[in-house]
């Protein structure tokens, strides 16, 4: 298990990482975010073309991928459904990739299909201008030392944000994207007065060149003080100047302060022994967008400035051309019946090669398939480097289940593996992210924590992957976690479900202390944090985002989203009882790393016993959002204008997921959920009650069934025991998701609950990421799967899944009856004890076991062995 923590993905430099289109990716340029891409666009000769669009439906459809994107593959339907399609396969490696396709005539009649292979090298747009961002790079005497401008010991500011401790995005605080930096991005800050920063001197430093500029509509008068010594500058607004100053000796850091109002911008500083200044210099870099061609009989060499790329084929008969373009797609649209040129000038500063194969006649009942492999050129031997691009199996054996499931599962974890974009900024630095659908080129975090979920059951590295890449470094004083979103702390639920998966110390021990932070910013104990500010302790997410469990038009925070100044004095539900949860998800990695369990029980006990006397709303039977007066005190429940709780969704529910709830309370909140008349439908639970006055059959979440929280309630199903409706509502979600997917052809982001149809995003992994965790518990052997408070301690199994030994323990109240499920191959009868002991169990598929009883024991011990 790699556990670099870096925010980026352990995969290969190349994969399927274009933001825009499907196919493969090589990052060329990390510190600059440049990317390499190829995508196939395949079609009907001289007709109908079909890009690889991945930000609007264009009819292609990821197909499958396997562990670590060894191989990934997309359809592309050319007549549907299925008649005529590309079958479209990638195999990266280190080096390079292996490329096949498929065009697969299902018809009666002959198709003349064609198809073009387009090649473009992507680079960063500027937010300001839309235009790429332009770089100088720093030409150093040896020994020079270069610091950038975000590199700082110390960045002190007059006015903090209400983010203080929580910068939106992991952003830096100061970042800006500037052009004609060293990489696209330098420090601001200053508008105060009393703004410092301060950077660490090297030591043996004798001088130090500064290149900075004022930011504002007039100079910058700065104070720069070194050791003992200070000196006043004035900053021109405009281009980057060159400031140099000597180093006294002993000397250890360099403080700049604004006097003036007026920002300034540190692009980065040299430091020198000697004086150095007239052998500086900073070099424009334009990244070479326009690559010389070099043209074999079956190929075709690609030199950019900093990369070369060595394409070949099977085929012979490729028209090779260049096309002058911004967008693939307009490049494509501009060669159709451009039939003499070579170069064609589609309008634009890009540049795209197209690789163009055509008539391919394809019989009846017949396919084609064309190869490509495509690798980096050794810049000394000028020769393809040599890649690893073995093929392996594109999913992983499970038991036998109905089509329609398998069928939708396939496609969801392809879609869920290969939606992964670069470039995104996180931390300073570029990085691979996996993002709910490409519609969203950015971070997410509630969404992430699903993603790895999901993908945890397929890809652990990458699961891991995906939660480090959320969480900062112990003593973190800027991110406490990396925030994009809905505040809903899913890489808890992540790391906890890892830690069942592997029993990884190792694992356990480098998270702590990032989990740690994160939960002690959310829970409101961290400086900075405004998650607690009531005197009734019930926690408040709205300084951070205005959606409190991930679902937007959820209708009172839709309506407290229109007046600000009330929404401050509400708390939602969801937080406080998410922060439950992950107090006691904690406590278990405590005991575990035989550290004290007592302050995460504690708050545990003080947030429950918040709810409790200040939720709960008698009448209802749902708790409720809680308002506070102006100094924090305890108002009301909030109620619609006839008094009816604003809360008849699934917030109000939520403390179930928290075993924050009396007995009576679980009892009459399970038959309101499970009610085939408010919540449960037959496509799974929608997220408000359908008898609310509130509902709306059109809305977003309101009124529609989304796939965290049925996953979420389904694990709260079997800590409270309730194995047949734990099972009803998985096979009801499965198999409504399996049949819209074959019938669809897409991964949908939501379903409506009165037309049973998918809708929103084709595409979407993200949210609907945990189906993945729910078909692995019922059908793929060796899993073991129990509620929120079931902690895996140790699992041996043997090659074959017929013997196994666990070891596990259940935290809460050692009365409640809990469902455990066990997943071996099927068709073979098992014996199981428990603590020695013969123990029955059910069959509720087959090879699926499910044990429900009382866990006495702190730590139990369960064997299986096929009878």
């Amino acid at each position: 298990m790699n556990l670099r923590c870096d925010h980026d993905l352990t995969l290969p430099l190349w994969g399927p990482y274009s933001k825009e289109y499907f196919g493969v990716s090589h990052i060329a340029d990390q510190q600059l975010g440049m990317r390499f891409d190829l995508s196939f666009v395949p079609g009907r000769f001289r007709g109908e073309f079909f890009t690889a669009q991945a930000i609007r439906p264009s009819g292609w459809l990821p197909w499958s991928a396997n562990e670590g994107l060894r191989n990934y593959s997309y359809r592309q339907q050319i007549v549907w459904k299925d008649q005529v399609y590309a079958q479209i396969s990638f195999a990266p490696g280190a080096d390079g990739a292996q490329m096949k396709v498929e065009l697969v005539n299902q018809t009666r009649h002959t198709e003349c299909l064609s198809l073009h292979l387009c090649a473009r090298l992507s680079t960063p747009v500027s937010s300001q201008t839309g235009k790429a961002i332009s770089y100088v790079q720093a030409v150093l005497p040896s020994n020079c030392e270069w610091v950038d401008g975000l590199a700082y010991h110390d960045l002190v500011l007059k006015s903090p944000t209400v983010y203080s401790g929580l910068n939106y995005d992991a952003v830096l605080s100061g970042e800006t994207q500037v052009n004609n930096s060293t990489n696209g991005f330098a420090l601001s800050f200053g508008g105060n007065r009393s703004d410092r920063v301060s950077y660490v001197i090297p030591e043996h430093a004798q001088e130090c060149l500064i290149r900075c500029r004022g930011a504002g509509n007039q100079p910058c008068e700065i104070i720069i003080t070194v050791g003992q010594c200070s000196t006043r500058r004035s900053l021109p607004v405009g281009a980057f100047t060159l400031l140099s100053l000597a180093i006294p000796s002993g000397a250890t850091y360099i403080t700049f302060r604004s006097t003036n109002h007026q920002p300034l911008e540190i692009d980065g500083l040299a430091f020198e022994q000697s004086n150095f200044s007239h052998e500086v210099s900073f070099e424009a870099l334009h990244p070479q967008t326009h690559p010389r061609l070099v043209k074999s009989k079956q190929g075709l060499t690609l030199h950019y400035q900093e990369q070369s790329y060595v394409l070949s084929w099977s085929d012979s008969g490729a028209w090779i051309r260049e096309v002058l373009c911004d967008d693939l797609e307009d490049g494509v649209l501009r060669t159709l019946h451009e039939h003499t040129q070579d170069v064609v000038d589609a309008g634009g500063d890009g540049h795209m090669t197209d690789i163009f194969f055509g008539p391919i006649n394809v019989a009846p009942q017949s396919s084609r398939m064309l190869s490509f492999d495509v690798a980096q050129l050794d810049k000394v031997t000028d020769v393809p480097a040599v890649k690893d691009l073995s093929p392996s199996k594109t999913y992983i054996d499970f038991n036998d289940c109905p089509k329609e499931i398998r069928f939708g599962q396939e496609r969801l974890q392809a879609v869920v593996m290969t939606n992964i974009v670069f470039p995104i900024r996180n931390q300073g630095r570029w990085i691979r992210h996996l993002t709910p659908g490409r519609w969203w080129d950015s971070l997410y975090t509630w969404d992430s924590g699903c993603i790895g979920l999901g993908i945890a059951t397929i890809d652990r590295q990458r699961a891991v992957d995906c939660l480090l890449a959320y969480l900062t470094e112990a003593g973190d004083k800027q991110a406490a976690f990396v925030h994009h979103g809905s505040m809903v702390p899913t890489q808890f639920f992540l790391a906890l479900e890892l830690w069942n998966k592997t029993q990884d110390r190792t694992f356990l021990e480098v998270v702590w202390p990032r989990l740690l932070q994160y939960y002690e910013y959310f829970i409101g104990l961290s400086p900075g944090s405004t998650m607690s500010p009531f005197t009734s302790g019930l926690l408040r997410p709205w300084d951070y985002f205005y959606n409190s469990g991930g679902w937007d038009d959820y209708p009172p925070q839709k309506m407290l989203a229109e007046f600000t100044k009330r929404r401050n004095r509400v708390a939602p539900c969801i937080t406080t009882a998410m922060a439950i949860r992950c107090a006691k998800i904690m406590a278990m990695f405590a005991e575990i790393l035989n550290l004290d369990t007592t302050p995460f029980l504690q708050n545990s006990s003080r947030l429950t016993d918040a709810l409790q006397a200040y939720a709960w709303d008698e009448t209802s039977a749902f708790f409720g959002y809680v308002e506070h007066d102006d100094q924090g005190q305890v108002l009301n429940i909030l109620r619609t204008e006839s008094g009816e709780n604003f809360n008849r969704g699934m917030d109000g529910l939520s403390p179930l997921l928290a075993d924050a709830v009396t007995p009576e309370q679980a009892d009459r909140l399970w038959r309101t959920l499970l009610d085939a008349n408010r919540f449960m439908n037959p496509l799974g639970l929608s997220a408000v009650d359908r008898q609310a006055s509130y509902y709306r059959q059109d809305g977003y979440w309101n009124g529609s069934v989304w796939m965290p929280y049925q996953w979420f309630f389904w694990k709260a199903l079997l800590d409270y025991g309730m194995l047949d409706q734990a099972q009803q509502l998985a096979t009801r979600v499965l198999k409504m998701y399996g049949l819209e997917t074959k019938e669809r052809y897409a991964c949908w982001e939501h379903f409506m609950v009165e037309s049973e149809r998918g809708a929103g995003w084709h595409h979407f992994g993200g949210l609907s990421a945990p189906l993945l965790n729910l078909f692995e518990a019922h059908y793929k052997p060796g899993t073991v799967t129990g509620g929120h408070n079931c902690c895996l301690l140790e699992q041996d199994w043997s090659p074959d899944f017929k013997v196994g030994s666990l070891r596990l323990s259940y935290h809460g109240a050692i009365e409640q009856e809990r469902a455990l499920l066990i997943v071996v191959p099927q068709n073979f009868k098992y014996q199981v004890s428990i603590d020695g002991q013969p123990h029955g169990y059910n069959q509720i598929l087959s090879g699926c076991l499910a044990i429900t009883r009382q866990w006495h024991q702190s730590v139990t011990q369960i064997k299986l062995r096929v009878d």
